[in-house]
């Protein structure tokens, strides 16, 4: 599954968008039983430190 969120600082007026990739693992009953997400989340500390 591939996500995309956007976030912004309101004290500093900057935006910043995140993009990652969610791996899901299923059961037999197609019930969710583990979510492994992947991304990086570097600008996102460096847009609101």
């Amino acid at each position: 599954m591939r996500c995309v969120s956007s976030m912004k600082n309101s004290k500093k007026r900057k935006t910043d968008i995140i993009k990652s990739h969610t791996v899901l693992n299923f059961n037999n009953d197609v019930k969710v039983i583990k979510a492994i997400k992947y991304g990086s989340y570097k600008s996102a500390t460096e847009t609101f430190e």
